[in-house]
């Protein structure tokens, strides 16, 4: 009824509380295949013989308690591991077909914001249990794995099974930018180390020193302007940080002076929340197979700097760019992103392969 496949236990005596309204049903009796609780057999609306100190609670099963990363070196990365809706047998995912839009399917459904990379051939070592999946072939906008295109469950034609177990590298960023035309600027976003809940900065004090550090963070030069009073919109998660003073050169916000985690002013709301927009230096990637760093001026030519020339003054032309046509690729965090100026096909990618289109 709630949308989960199934119930892994019951919890009597009010484990989950006491509850304080009417106790309305009591001596149920399902056998399982009812698509409703009120077509079970039960005793009579509000007909019992009990109090909350045995109110009935429940765990479901959910789709993230069926998949996990096993071997890897931080809880974001590992082995994937998968098991049936009816076993608690855990089994791999055979590498064939597997890409970057399968993990992204992986890392959401763990909580992460998205994929950073995809590791083949056993990279986190050989499972033990079963392959139960094999020639993913996900859009990358599923909300779980055991939604995408699939051979079948235990149906495989891996050449080395285990061998051929995939692994992903989940990106594990704690700051984003929310709510922005376009992916420079935004709301400022943060969280926890511990916690995959998204919060706000308070605007109090937040200036250019702050959105530079919070820029570089993301992979951009430097910020370009600052925004107060929630101009990106407001957020609806906790205020995580409030009078922030970096002095501009810190490689991480949270390595800058602020009261403490979730402490901020009382008047403080997220009408107040910070926002920003980071200077446009994208990595265009040429035919030739060298990257290029540039700095967009209008969005029709451009002065390109190639960054394979080592030397001195290094190498300089300018480069008609079609932004109908052409990709754009930059960095954010460790990925890589590419995405056309009007919007339209996004992409995270690992390596640059040296095209412009």
């Amino acid at each position: 009824m709630l949308g989960y496949p199934n119930a892994t236990r019951v919890h009597s005596d009010a484990h989950f509380g006491q509850g304080t309204g009417p106790i309305y049903m009591d001596d149920l009796r399902c056998d399982g295949s009812e698509t409703s609780l009120f077509d079970c057999s039960y005793a009579g609306w509000t007909i019992h013989d009990c109090d909350h100190g045995q109110d009935v609670g429940v765990v479901c099963q959910t789709d993230s308690s069926r998949i996990r990363l096993v071997g890897g070196s931080s809880p974001n990365e590992g082995r994937v591991e998968v098991r049936p809706a009816d076993s608690f047998r855990w089994g791999t995912v055979c590498h064939g077909h597997f890409d970057l839009k399968d993990a992204e399917v992986v890392c959401r459904m763990l909580g992460y914001p998205n994929a950073y990379r995809v590791r083949p051939n056993a990279y986190f070592g050989q499972g033990t249990g079963p392959i139960y999946m094999d020639n993913l072939q996900c859009d990358g906008t599923e909300s779980s794995l055991f939604n995408c295109s699939h051979k079948g469950w235990r149906s495989y034609d891996c050449d080395q099974p285990n061998r051929e177990d995939v692994g992903v590298v989940c990106d594990y960023s704690r700051v984003r930018l929310v709510g922005g035309s376009s992916w420079n600027e935004g709301r400022v976003e943060v969280r926890p180390d511990d916690s995959m809940d998204w919060g706000t900065v308070c605007h109090n004090q937040f200036d250019m020193e702050d959105a530079d550090v919070v820029c570089k963070m993301l992979g951009y030069q430097s910020a370009r302007q600052v925004h107060n009073d929630a101009y990106f919109g407001l957020g609806q998660g906790p205020i995580y940080m409030d009078n922030l003073q970096c002095n501009g050169d810190e490689s991480s916000l949270f390595n800058c002076s602020y009261p403490g985690w979730t402490m901020h002013d009382p008047s403080c709301s997220h009408d107040q929340d910070a926002g920003l927009e980071c200077t446009e230096s994208f990595l265009l990637v040429a035919e030739s197979r060298n990257i290029f760093q540039i700095e967009v001026q209008d969005w029709s030519k451009v002065t390109v700097s190639d960054m394979t020339d080592h030397s001195s003054m290094g190498a300089y032309w300018s480069l008609d760019y079609d932004p109908t046509t052409d990709f754009m690729y930059w960095a954010a965090g460790r990925s890589v992103k590419r995405v056309r100026r009007d919007g339209s096909r996004m992409q995270t990618i690992f390596e640059a392969e040296g095209r412009s289109g």
